[in-house]
């Protein structure tokens, strides 16, 4: 309980803009994890972690932490919301390194693809949603059909979420 409520307490603290607390909480929690075997803590913390990296512009840091988060998912088989959180953290980081440099669009549209499939398979519509979201950053800007479409289909998955419709879903909006 005390990893769950510190690592939460941090990624509120990160979402309220004070993301020295939000590391440092989460970073604790997610060394605790890592040092007692707890691959689920690890899991979640490194999603945490690499989500803030990202927002710092820190993409290796951010690449490290989800990879590790990812891995940890499917050694645990904890349970699938954790690993397609991860994959699409992976996915988000590989759109922004792609938005950033050309060269990296194959890499995004394979980490797309990863957490596409796994959204879909396990049926978590959050995920399919933003990694819908996701790949809209990525067509050209001249092809507004195109986006459009994406968008949209995000907000068709988006509406059938209990939790959107209630107001207190989150989801990553490109």
């Amino acid at each position: 309980v005390w990893g769950l409520s510190k690592q939460e307490l941090g990624y509120l603290a990160f979402k309220m803009g004070d993301l020295h607390t939000g590391k440092k909480f989460i970073g604790e929690t997610t060394s605790f994890a890592r040092d007692h075997g707890v691959l689920i803590g690890v899991a979640e913390g490194g999603v945490r972690l690499a989500e803030i990296a990202l927002h710092e512009g820190q993409s290796g840091e951010a690449v490290r932490a989800a990879t590790e988060a990812r891995d940890a998912a499917e050694k645990c088989g904890c349970t699938p919301f954790t690993l397609v959180h991860a994959k699409t953290e992976l996915a988000a980081i590989a759109v922004e390194n792609a938005m950033r440099e050309a060269a990296q669009l194959p890499e995004a549209e394979k980490a797309l693809k990863a957490a596409e499939d796994d959204a879909q398979k396990f049926r978590i519509k959050r995920f399919t949603a933003e990694t819908q979201l996701l790949r809209a950053k990525l067509v050209p800007a001249h092809e507004f059909e195109k986006r459009y479409n994406l968008t949209r289909e995000a907000f068709e998955t988006l509406s059938t979420m209990e939790s959107e419709r209630r107001g207190d879903a989150e989801v990553a909006v490109g």
